[in-house]
C-alpha cells in the first residue's frame, strides 16, 4: 500500500481561511460524469443548511437532469435556472450574483450570504472556459467578497482525476478545493487512483486549502424510494412513509452531517 492510500484525509487550513475570512460563501458542486454522485451532495448540503435555518441562493444548471429543482422546488426555496454551455446565460449568472450579495456597485449588505450550484454533468469545459474568459474567481472576491469552494465528487475512475486536474490549472489558488468520495463506489483504497495521483501531491506541495471527505452510501430502496416520490431528506424522515425509509434516511442525514464537519466553513457554515 503507498503512503499517499495510508494517508488519512487532511485539511490544510493555510490558503483562505486562516486570514480574515470573506463574508460570502459561493459553493459549486461539479462531477466529470453522472451517477458520481454530485446532485445527492447538493441535495444534501441544502438539507443541512435549511436544518441551521440557513436560506441559501440556489442556482439549477442541470437542463438535462435538474435534481436539485425536482426534490426542492417546492421546499420555499428560490431556485434560479442558469445554463452554463451559454456564455449570455453564464454572464447573467453573475450580474444576479452581484445584485443578491450588494447594493449597486456598493460593498455587500448582506452578512454570510451562502449561493450554491450545482453544474450538470460534462458541462466542465464551458465552466472552465468562463473562469478563464472573466478571471471568474478573482473577480468575485475583489468585487463581491465571495470566496469559492469547488466541490469535487469523485467515484473511482481515471476521469475524475483527470477532471480535477483541468479545474485545478484554471483556477488555482483562487477557490479552496472539497473533494467528496462517495462511499458507494468502495472505501478509502478502492480511490487510490486520486489517492495515488500527482494532482493530489501538488496540491498539498503547494498548500492550497484542500478538505478531502467521504460521503455516505444511502442504501438503494431508500434511494430509489425518494427519487420515485421526489422528496427531500427532511420529508422523507417524517411518519407517512415506508418506516424503513425513514429510518435509513435519518441515518445517513446523521452520517452526512459528521461527515462533512471538517468541511463546514468552506459550506458557509458553522457548528450547529
Amino acid at each position: 500500500m503507498s503512503t499517499a492510500t495510508a494517508t488519512k484525509p487532511v485539511f490544510n487550513k493555510l490558503v483562505g481561511l486562516m486570514s480574515e475570512p470573506l463574508p460570502h460563501r459561493l459553493v459549486i458542486v461539479t462531477g466529470d460524469k453522472g451517477g458520481v454522485g454530485k446532485s445527492t451532495f447538493a441535495r444534501g448540503i441544502l438539507h443541512e443548511y435549511l436544518v441551521q435555518n440557513e436560506i441559501p441562493s440556489v442556482f439549477e444548471a442541470d437542463k438535462s437532469n435538474p435534481q436539485v429543482k425536482r426534490f426542492y422546488g417546492n421546499s420555499g426555496l428560490d431556485i434560479q435556472e442558469t445554463d452554463v454551455t451559454n456564455a449570455n446565460k453564464l454572464d447573467e449568472f453573475i450580474d444576479t450574483l452581484a445584485e443578491q450579495v450588494s447594493q449597486e456597485g456598493e460593498e455587500p449588505i448582506k452578512n454570510g450570504e451562502k449561493v450554491l450550484i450545482d453544474l450538470p454533468a460534462q458541462s466542465n469545459q464551458f465552466f472552465f472556459n468562463f473562469i478563464k474568459e472573466m478571471d471568474l474567481f478573482s473577480t468575485l472576491e475583489d468585487r463581491l467578497k465571495i470566496r469559492t469552494t469547488m466541490v469535487v465528487v469523485f467515484s473511482r475512475v481515471k476521469d475524475c482525476v483527470t477532471q480535477l486536474e483541468q479545474l485545478y490549472a484554471v483556477a488555482g489558488s483562487n477557490v479552496d478545493y472539497l473533494i467528496v468520495k462517495n462511499a458507494f463506489y468502495g472505501d478509502e483504497a478502492d480511490f487510490r487512483r486520486y489517492n495515488d495521483s500527482g494532482i493530489r501531491t501538488k496540491m498539498f506541495e503547494e498548500g492550497n486549502c484542500i478538505c478531502e471527505i467521504e460521503m455516505p452510501e444511502l442504501i438503494e430502496h431508500a434511494f430509489d424510494y425518494i427519487d420515485e416520490k421526489e422528496l427531500t431528506f427532511e420529508e422523507a424522515m417524517q411518519p407517512g412513509n415506508k418506516i424503513s425509509v425513514e429510518g435509513r434516511t435519518k441515518g445517513w442525514t446523521k452520517n452526512f452531517k459528521k461527515a462533512i464537519e471538517p468541511a463546514l466553513p468552506l459550506l458557509g457554515l458553522k457548528n450547529a
